[in-house]
């Protein structure tokens, strides 16, 4: 560790983006910050992140977090909204019959169209002192039951099937059957659809944080938090006196960091539980053509999005499609989204068994995909994404308590875990652990 005049540092573990996003925060308060990016033999501290997927997680409408970082850093320009959003379509539950198999739009529909909407504007009306998406934790009497169960309840099962189960597999790789409703509400409009659009610039983003924490990087891997957040104890064996520990690494690997923690802090952390994320990428000379329509919607677009409908057996939630140049040489790159049910049984089959499954499945909605696909590359993501079950919130909300209550303690928990599964959700979990973490030391 440099050696740093003056009081002790504020330490910051972990290599998800509300690590960088608090360490950042922290010294832009002026207090002496050191980094940790690395635990001892885990390589980085929480592994690649959701961040790393192929096709990374959209970001809902009230995004005020991450447009006022971006604006701080200068980068407003290139960390924002895709500027045309693609297109999203709905492929049908049978991809056989032609005649009526054209993709469409997905909204609430059906003969109860008009009254689902009337109803989910009602509930939205309802539950609005509940649903702020950035302190999560103040609406848990939401946090009681699935989506997949409210949804068929309120909405029936074909708007559930056609709209929001396919909208949280699709994005976000997570099995609507067991996601809280409470992770869902905020981000839908009056009419009960999903405000929810691509972002651009992540990458940039992270890079302009680790240059401007450069100066506060260390390259000793920690091996455990001691003393309540005032020692890092680095894999060399030297202890590290800090002033406080800010901890971003998943739920699952707090417990193994520290042993500072309360019996019901572990018993929150055992409960907040992961998915696994599988996409596969495939390249192509030309547009694939999609079954049941004359002229695929990509041949007018740089880009568009197909959901599968949840009463369709097999292992996709959905198919991308983006126009882009690779090696100066302009391709169709195909992003195959596993179901999270699938994702989770992945971790017994091999590489190329997997690819089989999903370029197969593939086929169905697009004729020909294998024959015109080159190298693919999978994307395996384990334990990079928080599954948020029911229950989750009410756990985050137990941490936040305990953490109150231990006012002599110095460690402070941060992580996507604690918000939502997208960008706004991370940089929104650094920036409240900084506010947290400044709050207590100034209070002695």
């Amino acid at each position: 560790m440099h050696p740093m005049p003056g009081t002790p540092p504020i330490a910051v573990v972990g290599s998800e983006l509300s690590a960088l996003v608090a360490a950042f925060r922290l010294e832009q308060a002026g207090q002496s910050v050191a980094w940790f990016p690395e635990f001892e033999a885990r390589g980085s501290a929480d592994g690649p992140g959701p961040e790393a997927a192929p096709l990374a997680a959209p970001i809902p409408q009230d995004a005020a977090y991450l447009t006022g970082l971006a604006a701080e850093l200068g980068l407003s320009k290139s960390v924002r909204r895709a500027p045309n959003p693609p297109p999203t379509y709905l492929l049908p539950a049978r991809p056989t019959l032609r005649a009526a198999s054209a993709p469409r739009e997905p909204m609430l529909d059906g003969v109860g169209g008009m009254l689902a909407r009337r109803r989910v504007r009602r509930l939205l009306r309802w539950y609005s002192p509940w649903t702020d998406g950035h302190a999560p934790e103040l609406g848990t009497r939401l946090d009681d039951r699935s989506v997949a169960d409210w949804a068929r309840l309120y909405l029936g099962p074909r708007n559930f099937e056609r709209l929001y189960a396919p909208c949280l597999s699709f994005g976000f790789g997570l099995d609507p059957a067991e996601t809280s409703r409470q992770l869902l509400l905020p981000w839908l409009d009056p009419a009960g659809r999903p405000l929810l659009q691509p972002v651009v610039g992540a990458e940039e983003l992270r890079q302009k944080l680790e240059v401007a924490l450069s100066g506060a990087r260390q390259q000793s891997p920690v091996r455990r938090i001691e003393q309540g957040g005032r020692c890092v104890r680095l894999a060399s064996g030297q202890a590290c006196s800090t002033r406080a520990t800010v901890l971003a690494v998943p739920a699952s690997r707090v417990t193994a960091s520290t042993h500072d923690l309360s019996p019901a802090e572990r018993e929150c952390l055992e409960r907040i539980r992961y998915a696994r994320q599988l996409q596969l990428d495939l390249w192509l000379p030309e547009t694939p053509r999609v079954h049941g329509i004359s002229a695929s919607p990509i041949q007018r677009r740089t880009s568009a999005n197909f959901w599968i409908s949840e009463s369709l057996p097999g292992p996709l939630a959905g198919i991308a499609i983006r126009r882009e140049e690779r090696a100066g040489t302009p391709e169709v790159r195909v992003t195959l989204v596993a179901r999270s049910s699938f994702a989770g049984r992945s971790a017994e089959l091999r590489d190329a068994e997997l690819i089989d499954a999903l370029s197969y499945a593939a086929e169905a909605h697009m004729p020909g995909l294998r024959a015109l696909a080159g190298e693919p590359r999978l994307w395996r993501g384990a334990e990079t994404l928080p599954a948020f079950r029911v229950g989750h919130f009410r756990a985050v909300e137990r941490l936040h308590l305990e953490t109150q209550r231990a006012r002599d303690r110095r460690l402070f928990l941060c992580g996507s875990y604690q918000t939502a599964p997208h960008l706004e959700g991370k940089v929104c979990a650094g920036e409240r652990a900084a506010e947290r973490c400044l709050e207590r030391s100034a209070a002695g």
